[in-house]
Order: structure tokens, then sequence, then C-alpha cells
């Protein structure tokens, strides 16, 4: 697991899926504070 291309995948990888959570988190709120 040293291969440092195989770091960056996985650095790209957790950071597109951050950005998801985010996204779903917000719109989440938006649907909530729509009730």
């Amino acid at each position: 697991m040293s291969d440092p291309r195989l770091k960056v995948v996985f650095d790209q990888l957790k950071v597109s899926m951050d950005k998801a959570i985010d996204h779903a988190a917000s719109e989440f709120s938006k649907i909530r504070a729509g009730k």
C-alpha cells in the first residue's frame, strides 16, 4: 500500500465523499426547513 499513486486516488475519493456528504446534508436541511 506504499504506492503513491494509490494514495492520490484515495485522497481524491475521500474529497469526493466529503463533498457528496456536504451536499446531501445541505439538501436535507433545505427539505426540513421547507416543511
